[in-house]
């Protein structure tokens, strides 16, 4: 328990909390936002939500702020109990990333398909705790806004639309393996990497 304490403390996931909260009051803001991407007038126009980029947002901060910071003493002398703690603590900020879709599962009619963008959530969250991991949460938020975006374009302009309608948020009939192998993936990488890799902390110290 002093092991777990002492993680939880030095990742500052109480302010996890706080980021829960202000994600919820922007999703709430931006329930009805969307970004509306019309490259092909042949195609119909494809919409995105705007709160999936503000989960962008929650979850490169979230990761950031958990990020650790007894790096060397969590490598070193609590290497069990710090995996542990480490992949509980990427799980709870994925948790809290998922806030910005709590504004739009409320405020949007009964009839409109609400699991994908959960889906959607959760996917574009776990890639980016698991980049953030692997490289820097900075850098993975910006690699995944813009994947996020690049996604939407393909599908409007019809590049590849085989591998595109596979994805996530195309259709209402939602597919729950793309965000349960990455949620997966995430608890795996956190925990043999305690939350970040040699190189991620190195570069996360030159962002700071």
């Amino acid at each position: 328990m002093r092991v777990l304490r002492r993680v939880m403390l030095a990742r500052r996931v109480l302010l996890l909390g706080v980021l829960f909260v202000v994600g919820t009051g922007l999703g709430l803001l931006s329930a009805h936002g969307t970004i509306r991407i019309d490259l092909n007038p042949l195609v119909e126009s494809h919409v995105l939500p705007a709160s999936a980029l503000i989960t962008v947002a929650v979850a490169a901060c979230g990761a950031t702020i958990s990020r650790p910071r007894l790096y060397s003493w969590e490598r070193i002398g609590a290497r069990g109990r710090a995996s542990t703690s480490a992949a509980a603590v990427a799980v709870v900020g994925i948790l809290a990333s998922l806030a910005p879709a709590i504004g739009p599962l409320i405020r949007w009619p009964d009839e409109m398909a609400r699991g994908w963008l959960i889906a959607d959530s959760l996917v574009l969250a776990c890639a980016i705790y698991v980049l953030g991991a692997l490289i820097s949460p900075l850098l993975a938020g910006g690699v995944v806004a813009v994947a996020f975006l690049a996604h939407g374009v393909a599908y409007n302009v019809g590049v590849v639309p085989d591998v595109v309608d596979t994805l996530s948020g195309i259709r209402a009939d939602v597919s729950w393996y793309v965000p349960v192998i990455l949620l997966t993936l995430t608890v795996v990488v956190h925990a043999s990497t305690r939350g970040a890799t040699t190189f991620a902390h190195r570069l996360g110290r030159n962002e700071h």
